[in-house]
């Protein structure tokens, strides 16, 4: 066994990819129980890998011999998020709540929330934890949909920078933001304070299908969420955040064939740094978009004028995360 120590505390979501070889993005957390995985490339429903993640621990988590966690010479990344410790409580009885997790881990601190639910076919309101609207959510379905003729499998986005409740993006795929299916996947519904809308699609609300949902709400000087539009330029587009970020998850969401970017200051620690993995897909780690990434004290700016980045006139939409966090929140 391999023990990754030195998180700070107990991660109860750990989103891991080798770096140096092709293989899948891996997904484990704390409410769907260590060994069952999910991957953000795929549409596959959760699976059971006994040697990969087998333990959260307080200061890290512990890795089996699975060879897309832990492969002799290879380089990886894991990234880890904090739910909280008031696991099992769900939300119930909120005003024009429909549906009710079966279960939930929740940090208010850290505006961070995992959810584990049935589909119930019919379109609804499901509560959160939060006690603030979630400004990010990210939806899989974990059962097979092949046999319950239920969805296709897509891991379903939501954002506020293309409308919470109005738009929808794809994480494991490359298309633009689309907005004619807001009431099949959110009920065309705006997420509140407690609760977030399902509509009857089965990538999130299939009668009898199970699902894993991530929410996010922003912190001040912790996490960020939110929109920028290119300009086409090397002395590109700033975006304010309110601290230096620690890690950035951004999309072209204006035109298809675009991929999903991380960046993170672990791999790349130096300002200028372009070190980046595609949360779409299997490939090994890229060093080169076309330019740079300058990671300033109060958000981020591109020096390039590549079209994943920065294309003129073009939404982008970003998920990010401090390197020194001002809250007491932790993430890594």
């Amino acid at each position: 066994d391999l023990d990754i120590k030195g998180l700070g505390f107990k991660p109860d979501l750990v989103w891991m990819k080798p770096r140096s070889a092709a293989n899948d993005h891996v997904l484990v957390d704390a409410v769907r129980g260590v060994t069952k995985r999910l991957f953000s490339n795929l549409t596959n429903a959760e699976s059971t890998a006994a040697e990969s993640l087998k333990t959260f621990n307080s200061d890290g988590f512990t890795l089996g011999d699975h060879s897309s966690v832990n492969t002799s010479n290879v380089t990886h990344v894991a990234w880890n998020w904090d739910a909280g410790t008031s696991a099992g409580t769900v939300k119930s009885g909120a005003t024009g709540q429909t549906i009710t997790a079966s279960n939930s881990w929740y940090n208010q601190t850290s505006g961070f929330e995992i959810l584990k639910y049935s589909g119930t076919g019919s379109a609804g309101k499901i509560g959160h934890n939060l006690n603030a609207p979630p400004a990010f959510i990210i939806i899989k379905q974990t059962s097979d949909h092949s046999s319950t003729g239920n969805g296709d499998g897509n891991w379903l986005v939501g954002h506020d920078g293309i409308g919470a409740g109005s738009g929808r993006l794809i994480l494991n795929g490359t298309y633009a933001n689309e907005t004619s299916s807001a009431a099949a996947h959110w009920n065309s519904t705006t997420p509140t304070n407690e609760l977030f809308g399902l509509g009857t699609s089965g990538n999130v609300n299939g009668s009898g299908s199970t699902y894993a949902a991530y929410l996010w709400t922003a912190i001040p000087g912790y996490s960020a969420f939110g929109s920028y539009e290119g300009n086409g330029s090397t002395d590109g587009t700033f975006v304010y955040t309110g601290f230096r970020p620690r890690y950035i998850l951004y999309k072209n969401a204006d035109n298809s064939g675009r991929s999903w970017f991380v960046h993170d200051t672990e791999r790349s620690p130096t300002n200028g740094g372009v070190i980046y993995i595609t949360a779409n897909q299997a490939s090994t780690e890229g060093t080169n978009i076309g330019g740079d990434l300058d990671l300033l004290s109060n958000g981020f700016k591109w020096r390039t004028a590549n079209n994943d980045q920065n294309n003129n006139g073009d939404t982008f939409i970003y998920a990010c995360f401090a390197e020194s966090p001002f809250k007491t929140a932790r993430a890594r």
